[in-house]
């Protein structure tokens, strides 16, 4: 019986339920990439093991691809994602992450040189570039730089509040007509930038006080579906040719890449981001 199988008799899961097995399967290849010296505190995998069972029942699960819940216990489990898709596992450190920068609210960057290369290529990574999310949650802004993504012709970025105090959300053309989304930023919290066709991109807010509601309109821009093939970063943006940049000094308490979530995916999500934060006991506005 594996880790999470025992765990799961003390909490009352039912394992002939298809959700509950196949999250106990989840979380427990996760804890393998974790190794045995980086095994989080039992209800830290229970935490996890929660979110990822309430977002299958949800539906939201199986959009997707990359998946990190920034665990607040060991430095190596923070940086490994729950779901590595097509992405490293362990994910790349620059910049003299360490320890240090982590705590129940999740992992700070520094602003000038610390980020994280997550492996996952947008052009071959998503299953349709016309369908394509990010989730970020912020639990501090800083206005430094962008909480992640990448961009040459093409952008795959998004900033919860850039140096100028504004909110961006490129998915698609860099260059005019821009498949932008900007504005006033609201502060720390939950986003969520998707696209679900070439003419739909939007992002999402939401916090504890603030119901999960979309930002600013939709890019309606019609977008021909071409992505950047750079590996996208989280604490900067990678850009051809400058490589890491835009640094943001924020703390980030998770992160996601799917395929296009709805309103009511992002809703869900929202959801289950805020309870899993809330059970660990920090990282969540």
């Amino acid at each position: 019986m594996t880790q999470v199988h025992q765990l799961a008799r003390h909490r009352r899961y039912n394992l002939n339920d298809v959700a509950t097995a196949l999250a106990a399967a989840i979380v427990n290849d996760w804890l393998g990439r974790c190794g045995p010296g980086s095994q989080p505190p039992t209800y830290t995998i229970l935490c996890v093991t929660d979110l990822v069972n309430g977002m299958i029942i949800d539906g939201t699960w199986q959009k997707m691809l990359v998946v990190n819940t920034y665990v607040p216990n060991n430095f190596t489990a923070c940086t490994t994602p729950l779901l590595q898709g097509p992405a490293f596992s362990p994910w790349s450190s620059f910049g003299a992450f360490s320890v240090a920068d982590l705590d129940i609210n999740g992992l700070a960057g520094d602003g000038a040189g610390k980020y994280m290369n997550t492996g996952f290529n947008p052009g071959t990574g998503f299953p349709s570039t016309l369908s394509t999310a990010m989730i970020l949650y912020h639990y501090t802004v800083t206005a430094t730089g962008f909480g992640g993504g990448a961009y040459d012709a093409n952008g795959f970025i998004t900033a919860p509040q850039y140096t100028d105090h504004n909110y961006y959300s490129y998915n698609g053309a860099v260059a005019p007509p821009t498949s932008l989304i900007t504005g006033v930023s609201p502060g720390a919290g939950y986003y969520c930038a998707s696209r679900v066709s070439a003419t739909d991109h939007r992002i999402y807010y939401a916090t504890s006080g603030s119901a999960h509601a979309q930002l600013g309109a939709t890019d309606a821009n019609a977008y021909g579906g071409t992505m950047t093939n750079l590996a996208v970063y989280v604490h900067c943006v990678n850009n051809n040719p400058a490589g890491a940049q835009l640094f943001t000094a924020d703390r980030i308490s998770f992160f996601a890449l799917s395929s296009g979530l709805t309103a009511a995916d992002s809703l869900a999500c929202f959801n289950r981001i805020q309870a899993y934060r809330k059970a660990i006991g920090g990282g969540f506005v």
